[in-house]
């Protein structure tokens, strides 16, 4: 009977659907508080409304309960809006972890797609690399090997992972370098091998062998090198052979002869060395009459010549210009001078270079040495003198 509740009572159905709205709009903005606003007023505007009534109002034994009650309401208005606000924080909170999630998410992601294209940009450039790489596990397993070893030694990497260096067809004492770069955890010193690769054909490779280690400092991994350096050693072996032979004749020149005459004396004369030096009988007229060309052609025949005569034990050089030596094993002086017969005997017979007829003989002188010892100068000089005397005693001596 009081008109104050009786307006409250009339209210009820409208504050209903405010708590209705109120939903509403949670659910389509849980976030946003200014659309709640209004409707959180329409809550809190008859609720005031009626304490106001009751207020003036003098049914004094029903004034303090009915205002207590409208309180009770304003409160919950109030404690509503301030639910709202915790929920908002908490949403807001909630979604801010949800987007730093993604956000890390997204960054792993992209993280794992660049050390996939690191990943695969660094296995391009070492299966690219000429030198031999490979890796190895602790348990000497094949990890790893390039395209340089895959084609040199002819195998097959997926075949090949995880077996042993034994049973992949490796160089036998591959497992033993291994196993003493594992043990001492300290990289082997770098050498040289020769292998045949896959073609057959023998290559010089300089070998190392490395520990890797992890970034705790932890042994995991044995890292194999080898750099093919045949043709360094070809244009090595190449410069060699210019700077010891005669380019026209291709045989020995004196550097190289008298290194060799050295090494021998040092061995020691036994069984025996005669020392023979040539001397082709008027090769300049040769030169003059007929030009260089054809004398060219006349010292390569000599040396043919010589060739048939020698053993592989001598060693026969040219000294210079028309001027040949020729080291000899001997047993005694007598072989020497039968060797020096057949020499100038087989130097003496004409020489049909193309459509010229040549004749041109050759002096020989020799040292010999069945005993005790001599230098190199020494033996030479004799060799010198003994060719004098022969040019003294005539052509063909």
């Amino acid at each position: 009977d009081n008109p104050a509740l009786a307006g409250l009572n009339a209210t009820l159905p409208n504050l209903l659907a405010a708590f209705a709205d109120v939903e509403a709009a949670l659910q389509v903005h849980p976030l946003a508080l200014q659309p709640l606003l209004p409707l959180v007023a329409a809550l809190e505007q008859p609720v005031r409304a009626t304490m106001l009534r009751l207020q003036g109002q003098e049914h004094a034994h029903s004034r303090g309960a009915m205002i207590a009650l409208a309180e009770r309401l304003l409160l919950f208005a109030l404690g509503f809006m301030l639910l709202l606000a915790g929920n908002a924080a908490l949403m807001a909170r909630l979604i801010l972890a949800g987007r730093q999630a993604r956000r890390a998410l997204s960054q792993a992601r992209l993280a794992e797609a660049e050390a996939r294209t690191a990943h695969g940009t660094l296995r391009a450039l070492v299966d690219n690399l000429p030198t031999l790489i490979a890796t190895f596990d602790t348990d000497l397993r094949l990890i790893y090997a390039n395209r340089a070893a895959q084609n040199f030694f002819g195998l097959d990497e997926q075949a090949l992972i995880g077996l042993h260096a034994r049973s992949a067809g490796l160089p036998p004492e591959l497992e033993a370098e291994l196993r003493a770069v594992r043990d001492s955890h300290a990289p082997s010193q770098t050498i040289e091998r020769q292998r045949i690769n896959s073609a057959g054909q023998a290559r010089h490779l300089l070998v190392s062998t490395i520990p890797l280690f992890n970034p705790a400092g932890e042994f995991h991994q044995i890292l194999r090198t080898g750099v093919d350096v045949t043709q360094s050693r070809q244009a090595e072996e190449r410069i060699r052979h210019l700077i010891e032979h005669d380019p026209l004749t291709e045989l020995p020149n004196r550097l190289r002869f008298k290194a060799e005459l050295i090494t021998r004396l040092a061995s020691g004369p036994a069984p025996g060395l005669a020392l023979h030096v040539i001397d082709l009988d008027g090769f300049r007229s040769v030169n003059d009459t007929h030009g260089q060309a054809v004398g060219d052609m006349l010292l390569q025949a000599v040396v043919r010549r010589l060739a048939g005569l020698v053993r592989p034990s001598d060693m026969l050089a040219r000294m210079g210009g028309d001027e040949f030596a020729l080291l000899q094993r001997i047993r005694n002086e007598g072989e020497a001078l039968g060797l020096a017969a057949r020499i100038t005997q087989a130097l003496a017979q004409p020489y049909q270079l193309g459509t010229t007829l040549i004749r041109c003989s050759a002096s020989l002188g020799f040292s010999a040495l069945l005993q005790g010892q001599a230098s190199a100068e020494a033996m030479l000089a004799r060799a010198d003198l003994a060719l004098a005397s022969a040019r003294r005693m005539g052509i063909g001596h």
